[in-house]
């Protein structure tokens, strides 16, 4: 049987990663327009998640 996470637990994953999203849209946005500026957002945040070694805690983590 697969772990299920708590509801509590993805809505504290949810917000981490709104927020987070939510302040890098706020820099690169100074520098393009929105749509541009959402997708480099989510690049470079999902870039940041792989070079700090989010991705592969969650991968370890979640995904057994």
């Amino acid at each position: 049987m697969k772990y299920m996470k708590s509801v509590a637990l993805v809505s504290l994953e949810a917000l981490v990663v709104g927020v987070l999203l939510v302040l890098i849209f706020m820099g690169v946005s100074r520098y393009m327009s929105v749509v541009p500026a959402v997708f480099v957002s989510g690049a470079v945040f999902h870039l940041l998640c792989e070079v700090t070694g989010v991705n592969a805690w969650y991968a370890k983590n979640y995904f057994l």
